[in-house]
């Protein structure tokens, strides 16, 4: 179980260990960033997943994402703890979207599978579908 305090470099490192066993290498790829406003500092990373590779977590970087999402620290921890959904946040105004958004669609399965590694790396258990 994760107990790393959240966005900590702790933490990110145990989301990257739960999203290598969450996402399929061959799932559909997808180079997400995060820009997370509002914490202390402003907290960047990127998930790259699938695409024949292991999901990675690189952390302090968005350079190489095809599609970028903006966030407060608030709204990034109550997606983390499966307490609202980014279609929620999405739908509120509450999430930028810059970059290619058809990248999210195409890649809606393989970010489903990252989603559920998100509450795991806070150590809760993902939510029921």
């Amino acid at each position: 179980m994760g107990d790393g305090a959240f966005l900590s470099e702790r933490w990110m490192e145990e989301l990257g260990r739960r999203l290598r066993d969450a996402v399929p290498a061959d799932a559909a790829p997808l180079r997400l960033g995060v820009i997370v406003t509002s914490a202390p500092g402003e907290v960047r990373y990127t998930l790259r997943l699938g695409g024949g590779t292991p999901a990675e977590l690189v952390a302090g970087s968005v350079e190489d994402a095809e599609v970028v999402i903006v966030e407060t620290f608030e709204d990034a921890r109550a997606l983390a703890e499966g307490s609202v959904t980014a279609a929620e946040l999405l739908e509120g105004g509450r999430i930028k979207v810059r970059g290619d958004a058809n990248r999210l669609v195409a890649a809606a399965e393989t970010l489903g599978a990252a989603g559920s590694a998100l509450p795991e790396a806070l150590g809760k258990e993902a939510p029921a579908d």
